[in-house]
């Protein structure tokens, strides 16, 4: 068997096999190595064919569309926004420099026609009544117990107005305890809230409030009467919506219109407010016009 063996090596057309008369199902590694390679480094999956838009060279021809595309799309451009002070480096700012601190957060116009100084408060949580008491000639040291205090007798002196204003017996809740807190320093839920407070803190001191902060510009108007002498209009400013300044307004400023649901709510003899106000509404929103909600 060795010797035919070697005889075939040597003279291939002695030996006896013969070619099978079917085709023979092979199995394992391909035989083409070439395709073999190939097959192992493609990792891309096989378009499904449902919905499948494009095969053969269309198909090629749309990879290499997009990939062109994707290589030659220019970087997004990074937006640098000015870093804003802490409120506790405020302090640290002459007057002119935090007028443009603070209102570089607002339109132009505001610094240019409304607002002609602004004047810091200590950052204790009590800055909004404190910048209010202070606005209304109260005292600097403890004008802000005041402000509360006459804010809660208010509030609970006429209830069902209030309870109608706030939406209900729970915000109403809210709104007393942030109001009945007395301490040197305080946390955010006893902070002086907008627009809840707003027509409450007018009506309590029969005055005219206007609150600017760079996404909403508000007044708040008294609720119950009308107005006894010449309007009090007083004005704040929130700063990175944290921190309550004072604002004092230029001589015949306009200012900008009235809360929402103000005219549902207000008893008959409020509606005297308009005749004092309603030109500098129309003023405000002649130079200026509102930002978008």
């Amino acid at each position: 068997m060795l010797l035919r063996g070697l005889l075939e090596l040597a003279q291939p057309s002695t030996t006896n096999m013969e070619q099978p008369s079917t085709n023979v199902i092979r199995k394992g590694r391909p035989a083409n190595k070439k395709a073999s390679s190939q097959a192992k480094n493609n990792t891309k999956r096989d378009p499904s064919p449902v919905g499948s838009a494009h095969t053969g060279k269309e198909q090629t021809t749309q990879q290499s569309s997009t990939t062109s595309k994707r290589r030659t799309r220019e970087p997004t451009k990074n937006i640098v926004c000015k870093r804003r002070r802490t409120i506790l480096q405020l302090k640290d700012l002459t007057e002119d420099e935090l007028f443009e601190e603070v209102l570089d957060l607002f339109d132009p116009k505001i610094k240019e026609h409304i607002i002609e100084r602004l004047e810091n408060v200590a950052p204790d949580g009590h800055c909004g009544y404190k910048c209010c008491a202070e606005l209304l000639n109260m005292s600097n040291d403890d004008g802000w117990k005041n402000v509360r205090q006459g804010m809660l007798d208010e509030l609970r002196d006429h209830r069902d107005l209030y309870m109608t204003q706030l939406g209900g017996r729970k915000n109403y809740k809210k709104v007393e305890r942030a109001l009945n807190y007395f301490i040197s320093t305080c946390s955010k839920k006893y902070w002086m809230q907008f627009p809840e407070m707003g027509c409450l803190f007018a009506t309590t001191f029969n005055c005219v409030l206007c609150v600017l902060d760079p996404k909403q510009y508000t007044t708040y108007l008294p609720l119950r009467i009308g107005p006894i002498n010449e309007p009090n209009i007083i004005s704040i400013v929130l700063y990175d919506d944290i921190h309550f300044l004072k604002a004092f307004l230029k001589p015949n400023a306009p200012i900008p219109k009235v809360v929402p649901g103000w005219d549902h709510l207000r008893y008959p003899d409020a509606n005297e407010w308009k005749n004092y106000v309603s030109h500098k509404f129309a003023e405000w929103e002649a130079l200026i016009g509102y930002p978008p909600i």
